[in-house]
């Protein structure tokens, strides 16, 4: 498998060849949406615009060019508007209010400063405002906010390796770019590498989303952000979550997720299906499926890095909204004479007001499991998956005796109405000042709760059954951040975060049977706190080279208790309470130069609840050879004190529970695993090609004995998890049309779980074809966003009754029906912002557009009601069928 990917990767090495930049410009335009004109450009000419949306919106150009010079062209596309322009390095043109604003007395300056050939942030650059001599530095983000007085003011920017600019004042918080001393061959940043509001950089640098750019996604009315992750190649949701996404075949648990440096262990409302990062107030998402920085550590998959609005702005942005499950409201406010600014959001469910069709229906796909437990039966009439097609026409695989006697529970169960009640609350604030010349501090909080009740009962042949589940989830943090800069080669950051979670859940079942009632209770609790702090220092040792290090602490705290109290069986309590002390240092070299990347570094770390100590190397190598085409490499070793076990257990509440624990290092182990990846890119114009071929090996991967169906008096069971596969990214750009296709071919197995009746098996999440193909039309004020999406159906483990036992073939050994569905969204600004405006959005989108019947996983549990005729119980679970979604947002 691994010689198969490295030669499609050398394959598509020998398939490109330089291509040639036009020299004269021709334009032929009549009454053309401004933007789309922009499009065909940079198609046509390989050229990079950069301007803000307000800048060309609502604006059309009429204009006939036939070659002309670059200005010479520009000059006639621009003179009909107030819009000026300034070429850089012969592509990148930057677009700016034509009349400038003359600097009053105290203006407030803000803008943004950018590497020129790959277009990220430069964070903690120098910004030394000239000739007044005062100086600020910029944000993680690349911003910056000083104040002058001056009518003739200049900023002068250096960075560490970049070395010093000169810019004259621009107005609307302008981007201003910095340039290696020495460059040999260009290195382009992909602008829309999915679509706008997704980049990339061709070194494999993190894919960073800016959820405010993209505003919409298929079958999502909004930018939501865990949905955005999953439309990069490598990053899918088997379950079909909001919030639980498998990066190159890892689990959820074992992504480090953080929002403004608090790490995250709670990303979803209603057990997933909602997303739980406001989209509203997120300023960018950066996304690394192989993180190679040793800076990042404690997960063995991927690091998704979400940062909240910096707050300093020049004037205050205010919105609030609703959509068909949540409203939504926030307000971003400077502090000029602090210098300062704050950013506080909210956001609500209404469910317990009204539940409109798109919470119904997200309803039946969570409960749906318990009704079949509770009932006997997989109808899907309680299924809440798609009703296009019938489910039993994709029952082949089930036994003749098995559907016979679940028709006949059919026959003789009823099930009351269930009664479901669920709320959940989110809070953000967030708080920035430059404390001083060259400090910034920035402090965030977090707090999330949902709660939720569900009752359902049955009646059969007279007896009564009642079954209860009450839910408690609970997330909240904090973070403290510094940076400060050092002249012009030296840079520091402190960082300090506390979190914790919390997860109850009661049910409660009673069964009233020939007038003799009896009752059972399981009740699971799991808290997890994390504190930590982290110090960073930077320098550069020469133009070209850059070294960086630091000290991490943490301590980890990990609870839980499980009660199963019962009239026959009697009470079992289950109780761990574990902690961590981890210290780690590391260090880090990074080498830029020309069309020349290369990172090594290393993270040493030492788990005093292990009392092991270990070393984790990391490294990256990016080449251009070519204009339009780069090759990348890299790998690492990484390791993970913290991880979920997943419990399937059908007496109790019906979705997958999932329980926070600490490696002990006797039934838990400590999570290790190897990455290495090589990629290839070839760009141009409109179009992009994208391929990567990865393989990782996990071990010490730990799961509880429901599972997987481990043996008698086993307890835990532990194994390894390998993961190869390549990701194919096509993407093309016509004017205001975006089509993108992503392929992926991958393989995730379990191995050497020697505790098993199966050592070797299909990994849960194991889907070895993966297509997306999407398409986008933007025109003035109206986005139309379609995509579709197929994957190789799930695994899962049949069993048959024989002789009144279970008999299991294999640990998945079978397969669900393959999964595709298609999605549909649409986008209205109906009022265009403008400085002291407002602008009002309405948008919809509708999930599984022709109500597609998904299984998503298929079980077998066994009824001893009667000893004597035990009954072999069929629980399948379906993805949603077709989901409406609907939004409106005012903002100002």
């Amino acid at each position: 498998m691994r010689q198969f990917l490295f030669s499609i990767c050398f394959w598509f090495c020998c398939c490109f060849v330089y291509a040639q930049q036009n020299e004269t410009i021709s334009l032929s335009f009549d009454q053309t949406p401004l933007k789309a004109a922009l499009i065909e450009l940079e198609n046509t000419y390989d050229l990079r615009f950069s301007y803000a949306e307000d800048l060309v919106r609502g604006k059309q150009v009429s204009v006939q060019v036939r070659n002309a010079s670059l200005s010479e062209a520009l000059h006639q596309l621009f003179d009909t508007h107030d819009i000026g322009f300034e070429v850089e390095r012969s592509k990148y043109i930057i677009l700016t209010a034509g009349k400038r604003v003359t600097p009053k007395k105290e203006n407030i300056y803000c803008g943004n400063i950018i590497e020129k050939s790959t277009s990220e942030p430069l964070a903690f650059s120098v910004i030394r405002l000239l000739p007044s001599g005062k100086t600020a530095i910029t944000e993680e983000d690349g911003s910056f906010r000083i104040s002058g007085s001056s009518t003739n003011d200049k900023i002068e920017v250096s960075y560490i390796g970049f070395g010093k600019r000169t810019f004259p004042i621009k107005n609307n918080c302008a981007t201003y770019a910095l340039e290696a001393a020495e460059i040999q061959i260009e290195q382009v940043v992909l602008k829309h590498y999915l679509s706008d509001g997704i980049d990339r950089d061709e070194s494999g640098r993190p894919v960073v989303l800016s959820p405010k750019r993209i505003g919409i996604v298929p079958g999502q009315p909004e930018a939501d952000v865990m949905q955005s992750i999953q439309l990069l190649p490598g990053i899918t949701s088997p379950q079909e979550n909001a919030s639980d996404i498998y990066i190159r075949g890892g689990s959820p648990d074992q992504n480090y997720i953080t929002l403004d440096n608090i790490p995250l262990y709670h990303t979803g409302h209603f057990f997933g299906m909602i997303s739980g990062i406001n989209p509203h107030v997120t300023n960018s998402v950066s996304v690394q499926k192989n993180a190679t920085n040793p800076k990042y550590g404690g997960r063995v998959s991927g690091v998704v890095e979400i940062k909240l609005d910096t707050a300093i702005v020049e004037n205050g942005r205010y919105g609030f909204g609703a959509n068909a499950t949540q409203a939504h409201g926030f307000a971003v406010v400077p502090v000029s004479r602090l210098n300062s600014g704050f950013m506080v959001s909210g956001r609500r469910s209404y469910t317990d007001v009204w539940e409109s069709p798109t919470f119904e229906n997200l309803t039946k796909r969570v409960y749906q499991q318990r009704a079949a437990i509770d009932t006997g039966t997989n109808d899907s009439d309680n299924s809440g998956s798609g009703s296009g097609s019938d489910p039993d026409d994709d029952d082949d695989d089930l036994d003749d005796e098995v559907e016979d006697e679940l028709d006949n529970d059919r026959e003789q169960l009823v099930l009351g109405d269930p009664n479901n009640e669920f709320v959940f609350n989110e809070f953000n604030a967030k708080w920035v000042s430059q404390v001083a010349t060259n400090h910034l501090v920035e402090v965030a909080g977090l707090y999330s709760n949902n709660e939720s009740t569900y009752l359902v009962s049955a009646r059969d042949s007279g007896d009564d059954y009642e079954a209860t589940d009450d839910l408690f989830t609970e997330n909240q943090g904090a973070s403290l951040l510094w940076t400060g800069t050092w002249g012009d080669r030296f840079f520091s950051q402190v960082k300090g975060a506390w979190t914790r979670y919390d997860y109850n859940v009661q049910s409660d079942i009673s069964i009233d049977e020939d007038d003799v009632l009896g009752e059972e209770q399981y009740t699971r609790n799991n808290r997890l706190s994390d504190l930590r702090a982290e110090v960073i220092l930077g320098t550069s040792i020469a133009d070209f080279h850059q070294l960086s290090g630091g000290y991490q602490f943490e301590r980890p705290e990990n609870f839980y208790d499980l009660v199963n109290m019962s009239e026959v069986d009697g009470n079992t309590i289950a109780q761990s309470e574990n902690s961590s002390l981890n210290h780690i240092a590391f260090g880090n070299y990074e080498y830029a130069k020309g069309g020349v990347k290369l990172n090594g570094g290393i993270r040493a770390n030492y788990f005093s609840a292990l009392e092991e100590f270990r070393l984790e190397p990391r490294f990256s190598a990016y080449y251009k050879p070519a204009r339009h085409f780069s090759l990348r490499v890299a790998g690492g070793f990484y390791s993970q004190m913290l991880s979920q076990l997943a419990d399937l257990d059908a007496s109790s509440i019906g979705f997958q529970k999932t329980l926070w624990i600490i490696a002990d290092g006797i039934n838990v182990p400590l999570q290790t695993s190897q990455h290495y990846d090589v990629g290839i890119m070839y760009e141009t114009g409109g179009f992009v090609l994208d391929v990567e071929a990865y393989s990782k090996v996990t071990d010490g991967v730990t799961t509880s004995s429901n599972a997987f169906a481990v043996l008698p008096g086993q307890t835990f069971s532990v194994g390894s998890n390998e993961v190869q596969g390549i990701d194919v990214l096509l993407k093309q750009r016509i004017n205001q049309f975006k089509f993108w296709g992503s392929y992926t071919l991958s393989e995730s197995l379990y191995t050497d779980f020697s505790t098993l009746e199966d050592s070797n098996f299909p990994a849960f999440n194991d889907q070895k074809h993966a297509i997306s193909l999407i398409g986008n039309f933007e025109q003035d004020q109206l986005t139309l966003s379609a995509g579709w999406h197929y994957a190789t159906g799930l695994p899962y483990t049949e069993v048959n009754l024989i002789n009144n036992s279970i008999v299991r073939n294999g640990i998945n050994t079978n397969r669900l029906d393959d999964y595709h569905r298609l999605d549909v969204s649409a986008l209205y600004r109906f009022a265009t912002k403008n400085k002291n405006g407002w602008e009002g959005t309405i948008g919809g989108s509708v999930m599984n557009v022709y109500d597609r019947f998904n299984p998503l996983s298929r079980e077998y549990f066994l009824d001893d009601a009667d000893p004597s005729d035990l009954d072999l119980v069929v629980v399948e679970k379906n993805k949603l069928g077709r989901t409406p979604n609907l939004v409106l947002k005012f903002e100002f």
